[in-house]
């Protein structure tokens, strides 16, 4: 069911889910997510936003934002896409995982904050636009949540937005099925992906994740590639969980081959959260991982949450000299028309 993304009249948020396939008269299969939860009567999924009423499945959070900032493009982080410009940041209650380091867990996990729902507010994909305009903002950037638990208002802002000349950010967890990515693509422009770790044993133990879950966050990154979507990669590093050398080369020479050695990869730096104590991410480790990623191939390779770092600028593949300076999220481009201006390497497209 899509809305007329030119009218705020339905308010309640509640419209009919996409990709839900019937079992029988009281099961309903989403097939949204990797999850692929078989929802009972009454019932939600592992989202907490789909909802089994009387055998049809229904989303309750299109349009319901429960959270809005005017960011710079950089903090998301994306450092070849549109930058030094602003993104309008939204994002609904909910995820489809429940990581034990998640940093924003009080509205990512709305069943264990009961006040989150209730701060909800409507906002129609017009108004959403209309705001991002207001805030003279380039973008609109999906964000702060899983926004393919928001598949529906991500596709219908996505289509007013191109429509009036916006580009779009989905900063994601890459647990999205194939199916409703390639229904989502034509309403995206950059897809900021998560990669949590280059192995299943940290998806199922950390982030509490079905099966075969890195399999599908990887397809989701190809399928993204493929498309033409603007793809970089985040890689958040905690000791003693996913910072060994051999899963880093494992991870870079991936990206290398099914993507491209263009493709940023940003190693970030993890500091203790939700429910996970270890220690803050060495420094060291994370110059570990630039210098592998280097050795591998990768020709921007970026280290994030450690401001001021030589690693956070980008340097020319071509002559080697900084072409983007940066101060946490501020950036000094040094390029014309995304290009080195002392060898004429094509730094950005």
């Amino acid at each position: 069911m899509l809305l007329d993304v030119d009218s705020s009249s339905d308010s309640s948020g509640v419209i009919r889910a996409s990709f839900a396939d019937p079992i029988n008269a009281n099961h309903i299969q989403c097939n949204i997510c990797v999850n692929q939860c078989i929802i009972t009567l009454d019932k939600r999924g592992r989202c907490q936003r789909r909802v089994n009423e009387g055998g049809i499945l229904y989303a309750d959070n299109y349009g319901m934002i429960i959270s809005h900032a005017s960011d710079p493009i950089e903090k998301k982080p994306l450092h070849h896409f549109e930058p030094q410009t602003f993104t309008y940041s939204i994002a609904a209650a909910g995820c489809n995982l429940n990581c034990d380091h998640c940093q924003n867990w009080t509205i990512s996990q709305p069943n264990l904050c009961d006040s989150v729902t209730t701060a909800e507010h409507f906002v129609s994909p017009k108004e959403i636009v209309l705001r991002a305009q207001m805030e003279h903002c380039s973008s609109i950037s999906f964000t702060y949540t899983e926004p393919t638990i928001w598949f529906e208002y991500v596709r219908d802002v996505g289509r007013y937005a191109h429509e009036q000349g916006l580009s779009t950010v989905m900063v994601t967890n890459g647990m999205i099925t194939n199916d409703a990515l390639a229904e989502l693509v034509p309403s995206l422009d950059a897809y900021r992906v998560d990669i949590k770790a280059f192995s299943e044993e940290f998806y199922q133990n950390i982030c509490h994740a079905p099966t075969d879950t890195l399999e599908q966050v990887l397809s989701s990154c190809k399928q993204a590639y493929d498309a033409g979507l603007h793809v970089e990669v985040v890689y958040l590093l905690i000791p003693g969980k996913n910072d060994s050398p051999e899963e880093i080369a494992h991870l870079c020479d991936w990206i290398g081959s099914e993507l491209s050695n263009a493709v940023p990869v940003h190693f970030t730096r993890y500091r203790p959260q939700y429910q996970m104590n270890i220690p803050a991410t060495p420094i060291p480790s994370l110059e570990r991982a630039y210098r592998i990623a280097r050795k591998h191939d990768i020709l921007y390779p970026y280290i994030g949450n450690v401001p001021g770092h030589e690693y956070e600028h980008t340097y020319c593949p071509g002559c080697k000299i900084m072409v983007i300076k940066r101060d946490r999220f501020l950036s000094d481009v040094l390029l014309v028309n995304g290009c080195c201006q002392a060898c004429g390497y094509q730094v950005l497209p």
